[in-house]
């Protein structure tokens, strides 16, 4: 059935050559584009591994990047201006309190489980200077990520969601999940709620380590409680259960992970900014890249809007 139901979707591709290269791009051969893009871009490529535009880190960064390298995840809170933080907190409240004309002007609705609040945002504002933005810029957070990546990072987007409580079987997201968005990524997710109990459905996942003991089952990408606790046990799953304005970074594309699993009648607002090192093996995701309207960006802080 699994098989079928991707051949209907093949059928009905308007872009059929996108939809083979995310099928590759899902399979171990995603290495093999990044290699061939980095070779079509080699130039461009070598000059973001220049260490010096991200490795003059505080011990504070470098105890994230270590964290990264041997887990997959850290607790950065402390990297963030805590002014951008609270500025953050007020600019997503307004938009949550608008969160019934914004589900209907929604740009993707791939996923029912949650609201995109920041689709007519960003349709508006771009810049540099917009808090979502201001926050995943932060100089600190691009030297952690450089310093994990090897590289200086390019910042994709950043993504302000409402998720909210439900009977209905777990699915999408909620399920356990990797992300294959590139080969080298990170996601970076400050909470605006507290979600300090499981009933607010705290984000959870396998860190690098034990995830590597997990195999995905054949033709599918998303599985369930059972499957993954039939591999590794629950006491391997890391919950965080922390108070709004608290900020973590996940390689997501190493370590399983799902999340949003509310109690009826619960919301959690949280935002996510995602990373990747360039050239992406999906190269149409630096179609939207920020403007900068502040012009006074460091040198990394620049290239993380600046695509090949």
């Amino acid at each position: 059935m699994r098989i079928i139901n991707l051949l209907t979707r093949f059928i009905k591709s308007r872009n059929r050559a996108v939809t083979i290269l995310n099928w590759i791009n899902k399979t171990p051969l995603r290495l093999v584009v990044k290699k061939c893009l980095i070779l079509a871009n080699y130039n461009a490529w070598k000059a973001r591994q220049d260490r010096s535009i991200y490795s003059a880190v505080t011990q504070t960064e470098l105890t994230a990047i270590e964290s990264l390298a041997k887990y997959g995840y850290a607790y950065v809170t402390s990297l963030i201006d805590p002014k951008v933080l609270e500025l953050l907190l007020e600019k997503s409240n307004s938009l949550k309190a608008d969160v019934e004309n914004i589900s209907q002007n929604q740009l993707v609705r791939t996923k029912e489980i949650w609201v995109r609040l920041t689709d007519q945002e960003y349709t508006r504002n771009n810049t540099t200077s917009n808090v979502f933005n201001r926050v995943a810029l932060q100089d600190s957070v691009l030297r952690v990520v450089g310093g994990y990546f090897k590289s200086a990072p390019y910042f994709v987007d950043s993504l302000l969601t409402l998720s909210t409580g439900s009977d209905a079987p777990l699915k999408y997201s909620q399920l356990w999940h990797k992300d294959y968005n590139d080969t080298k990524m990170l996601k970076l997710f400050v909470y605006l709620t507290d979600v300090e109990e499981d009933k607010f459905g705290p984000f959870m996942f396998i860190d690098k380590i034990m995830s590597t003991k997990i195999r995905r089952p054949f033709l599918s990408s998303h599985f369930s409680d059972d499957y993954a606790f039939s591999q590794v046990s629950l006491e391997n799953v890391i919950q965080v259960k922390q108070k709004k304005l608290s900020v973590f970074m996940v390689d997501t594309s190493k370590c399983y992970h799902a999340g949003s699993r509310l109690e009826p009648g619960l919301e959690r607002l949280m935002l996510t900014s995602m990373y990747v090192d360039l050239p992406c093996i999906y190269p149409w995701v630096t179609n939207n890249s920020v403007q900068d309207d502040t012009f006074s960006l460091s040198a990394l802080q620049r290239m993380a809007i600046t695509p090949l």
